[in-house]
């Protein structure tokens, strides 16, 4: 055999080898022990789920090693270790819904205490007036409440008028008119819905305004300001704890 002759397989027998790495770090097939042990590696690894991605890097490696037990040993094999790693994925799925409702806890708290922060600086810049402007104020909002709500029972009323209409089409068949109708008097019903949460919540910045600015509560019913001292609590931020 010649030096060319050598030097050709070398070339050839370091492509394949590299092939196989390359196909390794794209394709990579997991080492396979038991699948006592195999299964413990997982298990270990679940107690560190945090995200929906761990979670779901951790289903990838299962199925993995599932295939690499039914490629080298049978299914029979690929059957037990899956029987011994699915309790650690059930687990897992548990550990990240745990997690999950921690952080919408976390992220609902953290949504109530920036829109107490907006509250509170609107309160601060807003220009209050007398007590009787302030009173007045207050109550043309609340009349306004009460004739959206007027407006809402009726809408409600004229839902329910239509729902039974809508049953009473030819044949037993659902009158489709009707149930354009009903749409569109839920849409109107949401607006109002809208518009009335947003008037009473300009109340309470109001009240807010006077309790922050002058340091004593508006007592709404009497139209006086009272004179109890208020005393503040802090607002703290929400911390999410593991």
């Amino acid at each position: 055999m010649n030096k060319s002759t050598k030097i050709t397989i070398l070339v050839g027998v370091l492509f394949v080898v590299g092939l196989l790495a390359m196909s390794y770090l794209y394709n990579p097939t997991p080492h396979i022990t038991t699948p006592e042990k195999d299964a413990q590696l997982l298990a270990n690894e679940a107690m560190t789920i945090r995200t929906e991605h761990d979670l779901r890097e951790l289903e990838k490696k299962a199925y993995e090693y599932e295939i690499a037990y039914r490629e080298s040993y049978g299914g029979a094999k690929a059957m037990y270790f899956k029987s011994l790693v699915e309790p650690v994925l059930v687990a897992a799925g548990e550990r990240r819904e745990a997690i999950r409702e921690r952080e919408d806890q976390l992220l609902n708290e953290q949504n109530k205490f920036h829109a107490r922060l907006s509250d509170m600086d609107e309160a601060w810049r807003l220009e209050l007036g007398t007590d009787e402007e302030v009173y007045a104020m207050l109550i043309a909002n609340e009349d306004v409440v009460s004739e959206y709500e007027r407006d809402i029972a009726e809408l409600q009323a004229q839902k329910e008028r239509l729902g039974e209409q809508a049953w009473q089409g030819e044949g037993g068949s659902i009158d489709e008119e009707c149930l354009e109708k009903i749409g569109v008097v839920d849409e109107e019903i949401d607006a109002l819905s809208s518009s009335m949460a947003d008037i009473k919540h300009y109340n309470e910045i109001i009240l807010l305004a006077y309790r922050l600015q002058r340091s004593v509560d508006f007592e709404f019913e009497n139209n006086v300001p009272s004179t109890e001292p208020i005393v503040e609590e802090p607002v703290v931020a929400p911390v999410m704890e593991f």
